[in-house]
């Protein structure tokens, strides 16, 4: 068995990997034996890994930095949106409103 860490160092070949753990399970049926667990277990990986890319961790991890950074923007301006409504429609606010800011554009700057 390998780790994780000398699988990644080695050059991934899915397409090759997939043909020989289709010749081992063709030579183990023309035996007459039984097609072991691990040789499943490989088919499926080698399977895996012919669907979906491989990505580094690194990459990973910044493509979830990016996405969290730009939900949390998201959220503050939604946050000053929903604050902004809240003050438009609460007669006792002392707010400046500007001639364009009106209730409707501030809900539909929401949605």
């Amino acid at each position: 068995m390998k780790s994780e860490a000398s699988e990644i160092e080695e050059e991934l070949n899915p397409e090759e990997d997939f043909r020989r753990c289709g010749e081992e399970i063709q030579q183990c049926l023309y035996a007459g034996s039984e097609i072991p667990d691990q040789l499943y277990v490989a088919l499926y990986v080698a399977k895996l890994r012919m669907t979906y890319e491989y990505k580094p961790r690194e990459s990973l991890k910044q493509g979830v930095m990016k996405g969290s950074k730009e939900e949390l923007d998201l959220d503050r301006q939604l946050a000053n949106l929903q604050e902004e409504l809240r003050l438009m429609m609460d007669p006792e606010s002392k707010i400046k409103r500007k001639k364009k800011r009106t209730l409707e554009v501030v809900q539909k700057e929401i949605e």
